[in-house]
């Protein structure tokens, strides 16, 4: 989705084919998912939903695609976004905890005690949510990298982090933090209905998760949320830049 944003914007003819009825359908709820659809459209995105492709083949310079319904594609280049995956095949044939990720604890350590593991491939506790959880990004990665190796020197701190989540469409920008699911409870207040607002997610009645959208600076003040485990009565809206710090 990024990826058709950025070449549509230099320009390109894009049509973004998606498996489900909108983009980011395991993040977004139905009612800022389907807006969202709408903008890319609206950037000149021509977008397929609830389709996949099928076959592929190149032929006189073009690339020919099928996909299940019987949509016909010819363009000059495919990008096939399949997510990610956790490289997990020599910790399980070690013997390592597998569960989502290589499980570790708060230290970086994995089942065995003289073996770490830190990024994208480790499942750590959250500490502010009290949960097990596996994060993928630029954010996680380096902050839990600098702490398991500092642990691995002997400083012995738990990894305490919230890392932050990241991604822009056109003038969209978002930043997140904590467990943002869907399928979670969730609220959205505005600041500038359909540009600027905060969306939060919620486990009875409790934020667990903060996704601002074009919100800049306000992170800290979103994990406080999380760590403080705000209560849905009263949801804060975000303040922009150049306010105060609390809520």
């Amino acid at each position: 989705m990024e990826m058709a944003g950025a070449l549509r914007s230099r320009g390109k003819e894009i049509t973004l084919v998606l498996a489900e009825e909108y983009p980011l359908h395991r993040l977004l709820p139905r009612d800022l998912g389907g807006p969202l659809l709408d903008y890319l459209r609206e950037m000149g995105v021509e977008t397929v939903s609830g389709d996949a492709l099928v076959r592929i083949e190149e032929s006189s310079g073009l690339v020919h695609a099928r996909t299940m319904l019987g949509n016909d594609l010819d363009t000059q280049l495919v990008l096939v976004d399949q997510g990610g995956e956790p490289l997990v095949d020599l910790a399980e044939a070690a013997g390592l905890g597998i569960d989502d990720g290589i499980v570790v604890d708060e230290l970086g350590h994995s089942s065995n005690p003289h073996v770490w593991a830190a990024g994208d491939v480790a499942e750590f506790p959250c500490t502010a949510l009290g949960v097990i959880m596996r994060v993928e990004g630029s954010d996680h990665a380096e902050a839990h990298g600098r702490a398991v190796g500092a642990n691995m020197a002997g400083a012995n701190q738990p990894y305490t982090h919230l890392p932050v989540k990241s991604f822009g469409v056109g003038e969209l920008k978002f930043e997140g933090v904590g467990e943002l699911w869907a399928r979670l409870d969730t609220e959205v207040v505005w600041v500038q209905p359909g540009h600027e607002g905060v969306v939060y997610y919620l486990r009875e009645d409790v934020i667990r998760g903060v996704l601002l959208i074009n919100v800049p600076e306000r992170i800290e003040w979103a994990r406080g949320l999380i760590r403080d485990a705000h209560p849905k009565v009263g949801l804060p809206p975000a303040r922009t830049r150049g306010a105060s710090a609390g809520p």
